[in-house]
């Protein structure tokens, strides 16, 4: 039957999503007991109904919150070396979004008894976010000169290098851009 849950958080900054995933330090998919005692992988994804048939006594699966999807309903086959996805995100996540992930297993008269263990590794990356930077001369003075052409990719840091041009303008010195912020009252640029 279904066992305890263990629950988990993952939050981010104000830049960056993540992909959340899980993997097995080994490719077995064995639960073993303080016995020595072994019950095996479900070899694929099923319902708790489908986990549920004494076809899979001996075995066992997990279950995560969070699939691909918003809710999971399906016991997955044991992790293995290669990382499957949980879930992930593109936007930031100030509060943490949290997780849970269960155990079942099969265990009747024909499976020894004991406390069955089984190595996790989750790991949470970053994603990279898409930028856009345009510069804008903020006047139509046909002596601009230089003015740099619209940066845009991918970053997973807080930060963008802007453009190295420095514009020109007749009787005028430049001495760095301006960042204009969203119009609210009593808010102005920030030079």
């Amino acid at each position: 039957t279904a066992g305890t849950e263990a629950s988990f958080n993952v939050s981010t900054n104000n830049y960056t999503g993540y992909t959340l995933t899980i993997n097995a330090p080994d490719d077995t998919g064995n639960l073993v007991s303080s016995n020595e005692d072994i019950l095996s992988s479900i070899p694929t994804s099923m319902t708790e109904e489908s986990f549920n048939n004494s076809t899979n006594n001996g075995k066992w699966g997990y279950k995560p919150s969070y699939y691909n999807s918003e809710t999971n309903t399906s016991f997955l086959p044991s992790p293995t070396t290669n990382a499957t996805t949980i879930d992930s995100t593109s936007t930031a996540n100030t509060t943490a979004k949290s997780y849970t992930l269960g155990l079942a297993a099969r265990a009747d008269y024909t499976t020894p008894a004991g406390t069955y263990n089984k190595t996790f590794i989750l790991t949470a990356t970053t994603n990279p976010v898409n930028y856009v930077v345009e510069y804008n001369a903020n006047s139509t003075d046909p002596t601009i000169q230089n003015i740099p052409a619209t940066q845009s990719g991918s970053v997973t840091t807080t930060s963008v290098k802007l453009s190295n041009n420095t514009p020109t303008r007749d009787k005028y010195n430049f001495t760095g851009w301006c960042t204009v912020l969203p119009t609210v009252s009593g808010s102005s640029d920030t030079c």
